[in-house]
């Protein structure tokens, strides 16, 4: 049987009947420098950050579903884009950062931008170094995180046994944070 080579990029998969379209990225990226991707929750918009590699940043981008209306919405020269969540109601997108570096446990930054990709603003650090990503609440009001405590513990940017964290939630409109798990 012959099969195709595989196509690296960024695809949507149709689970009812597997189908599936590639959506092309812009020029200036590379498939291999995507970094992450959601879709909205009405299906209509796309949320994806790219790279061009270590010590390049990256940038968020959004699209239409169809792969069309392709603008970048947020770019940053100093970190990588780990993570997109779009609030259940659609109004916002969460994501975070981590340092542009090679330490494997830096911490990230959790940010909020809406659902035009305006306005984005930083709201609390966390924990970088596992790939965890914020989960919103129903009611897309909070976000829940995993925290880094002992930052000034320079051991735990390189052995993972060296992190304590905890799960955290903030108040994305006024930015209060609170301890979920002790």
């Amino acid at each position: 049987v012959d099969q195709e080579e595989p196509v690296p990029g960024l695809w949507l998969v149709y689970t009812g009947d597997g189908s599936h379209v590639r959506i092309p990225l812009p020029h200036e990226s590379v498939p291999e420098g995507l970094m992450a991707a959601a879709i909205s929750p009405d299906g209509r918009t796309i949320a994806y950050s790219v790279t061009r590699g270590l010590g390049f940043g990256s940038a968020i981008w959004l699209c239409d579903s169809d792969g069309g209306n392709q603008r970048e919405v947020w770019r940053d020269e100093t970190v990588v884009v780990g993570s997109l969540e779009w609030a259940p109601d659609g109004s916002r997108v969460a994501f975070t950062t981590l340092i542009d570096s090679p330490v494997p446990f830096a911490e990230a930054g959790l940010w909020v931008m809406d659902a035009q990709g305006q306005d984005a603003r930083w709201i609390a650090r966390m924990d970088g170094g596992h790939g965890q990503q914020p989960v919103w609440s129903h009611d897309a009001r909070r976000l829940y995180f995993v925290a880094r405590e002992n930052y000034e513990d320079g051991r735990a940017d390189r052995e993972a046994t060296a992190l304590v964290s905890t799960i955290r939630m903030v108040d994305v409109d006024s930015g209060k944070e609170g301890t979920m798990v002790p």
